[in-house]
């Protein structure tokens, strides 16, 4: 049963058809949903501080592609939208956690493939490589490791170095598992905004439903005329009511 625009008695204007209204809460169907993604978030987004800072610690000399801070903030951001999705059950609220989540998508998208190319690029899969193989040692003071002219990093100890080298991989590996629930919120709210429970806009008036009223059967620009769906044997009929 849509509104018929051809019905001059009523107001031509958008969404004066069928439409999922905003006012409507969280369906309970989604709910848990955005608890799963909070979880997610606020785990991966407090697990990459935690490496960020570490790697600081280490390092200071460690570059912004590979030190995640700028990542992990903004996941425990969305974490916490997500849990109040959970919580107000409101989708107006569910459309500022979809905007908030396309873009940390987007940066934990960026994040990790920066990460990945500096992590080949600057020589850390090779010192992880000659660590593994124990060709490194400290010289004058400085982690040297043999087959390797320059080492990503200046550090006074080896062990240092292959801790740098796990926390840079650890890093990588948890803004992609962000990237995954960033899109797992995405659509998620998706679902709920489109897919939720559609109504009537306020001022529905079944009398200007062809379906209840043959006089207002569908007149194309053909000449064509869809007759009323109306009659005792359609359920949706008027007399079915």
């Amino acid at each position: 049963m849509t509104k018929q625009w051809h019905n001059t008695k009523i107001q031509q204007k958008p969404c004066n058809r069928y439409n999922p209204s905003l006012k409507q809460g969280v369906g309970s169907a989604y709910r848990p949903w955005y608890m799963l993604v909070a979880v997610l978030a606020c785990f991966i987004g407090i697990a990459l501080i935690g490496c960020a800072a570490e790697t600081k610690v280490l390092s200071s000399d460690v570059s912004d592609e590979v030190f995640h801070l700028w990542i992990g903030i903004p996941l425990v951001f969305l974490g916490l939208l997500s849990l109040v999705c959970f919580v107000v059950k409101k989708k107006k609220m569910v459309v500022v956690f979809l905007i908030f989540a396309l873009i940390i998508m987007v940066v934990c998208a960026v994040g990790a493939l920066m990460a990945g190319v500096r992590y080949w690029m600057d020589g850390w899969q090779l010192s992880k490589q000659l660590l593994d193989d124990g060709k490194c040692a400290v010289k004058n003071n400085v982690c040297k490791c043999t087959g390797q002219d320059n080492e990503p990093i200046a550090v006074d100890d080896c062990d240092d170095l292959k801790t740098l080298t796990h926390l840079i991989i650890a890093e990588i590996a948890l803004s992609a598992g962000g990237f995954i629930a960033s899109v797992i919120g995405v659509y998620l709210s998706f679902m709920t905004i489109c897919c939720g429970p559609w109504m009537y806009m306020e001022w529905y008036d079944a009398n200007d439903d062809p379906d209840f009223n043959p006089q207002d059967a569908v007149r194309h620009v053909s000449g064509t005329v869809n007759a009323s769906y109306g009659g005792n044997g359609n359920p949706y009929s008027k007399s079915a009511y």
